[in-house]
């Protein structure tokens, strides 16, 4: 049985152009993706569970400083794809089915800071996470509900990060979405 590598998905990539006349420019985009995949050690196969690199992705364009027009053409362009690969039965499911890929992320200067409030010595790091971790546990063994814990968890994540604010949804089972109060 052959090794399933990289190249799959740029052949991939190729059948997909080729079926349907893609541009240039987004085979382009495709190919960047999956280099950036095969950079950062992705899995190999596509699959419906490949948000986090497509986030990861459109976050290292935006914090390079690519415009807004360039964030959407390299959103658009994987998303046409998945869809397509998807349709075509070569994956299980498309990403941009499961996953709201538009949410906005923050500007590459607020990013900075964010990093910017990290210590720079990884003695320092790891000390502040083992921390939060110890701190998350405390508030997770205080509380009795589902919703308790994760008003707790939010509120122990954002001073461990250093956030001033944050939000998390709880749906439940009769479908509506709720917010814990923090």
């Amino acid at each position: 049985m052959p090794t399933p590598d990289h190249d799959a998905t740029l052949r991939l990539a190729e059948r997909y152009a080729a079926g349907i006349g893609v541009a240039r420019e987004e085979i382009e985009a495709i190919r960047d993706f999956a280099r950036f995949r095969k950079g950062h050690g992705a899995p190999v196969e596509l699959n419906g569970r490949d948000d986090v690199d497509l986030r990861a992705h459109l976050l290292e364009l935006r914090t390079a400083g690519a415009g807004e027009a360039e964030i959407v053409q390299r959103l658009a362009a994987p998303r046409r794809f998945y869809a397509w690969a998807a349709a075509k039965g070569e994956i299980a499911s498309d990403p941009f089915a499961l996953f709201h890929l538009e949410r906005p992320v923050l500007p590459a200067d607020q990013v900075r800071r964010r990093e910017e409030r990290l210590a720079s010595d990884p003695r320092e790091r790891e000390l502040a996470r083992l921390r939060a971790l110890h701190h998350l546990a405390e508030e997770l063994n205080r509380t009795s509900d589902v919703s308790a814990a994760l008003a707790a968890t939010l509120q122990a994540l954002g001073a461990a990060l250093g956030l001033p604010t944050g939000w998390a949804f709880l749906l439940a089972e009769s479908g509506l979405a709720t917010t814990p109060t923090v």
